[in-house]
């Protein structure tokens, strides 16, 4: 198994990443997706632009 960040940003970031993790997925390698925020989504959560 491995374990991967995945950093979505704004804009477009997080549509490409959701398909991006898609394509990953069916290629049968185990991942532990951990989320983690950059931008606009990190500022709203915790007043930080990056977490």
């Amino acid at each position: 198994m491995h374990a991967v960040t995945l950093i979505k940003g704004d804009g477009i970031g997080p549509s490409i990443m959701d398909e991006a993790v898609k394509v990953i997925n069916a290629s049968g390698v185990k991942i532990a997706w951990e989320d983690a925020y950059a931008g606009m989504a990190a500022y709203e959560k915790v007043w930080y632009a990056i977490t």
